[in-house]
């Protein structure tokens, strides 16, 4: 899921530096012929399992050298 659109490795860094929730979150996973879900994120939760994982796991950066257009939430926030 991303985080912020960006592809300047730069402004991807000072994000991951600068960053915490501050909202909730809705999330809409479309499967096309398949099935979806709707997800909600209180914001407590996301605090407690960014504090727990700390900003450097709660986040994935773009790997150097790639196109991905953002950062990331990573897959161990889920």
């Amino acid at each position: 899921m991303k985080l912020i659109w960006t592809v300047d490795a730069k402004n991807a860094l000072e994000f991951q530096n600068t960053y915490s929730p501050s909202c909730d979150m809705i999330y809409v996973q479309i499967n096309w012929g398949n099935t979806g879900g709707l997800f909600y994120f209180p914001l407590n939760v996301q605090l407690e399992i960014f504090n727990t994982l700390g900003r450097e796991n709660y986040i994935k950066l773009p790997s150097l050298g790639t196109n991905p257009r953002g950062v990331e939430m990573s897959q161990a926030s889920f």
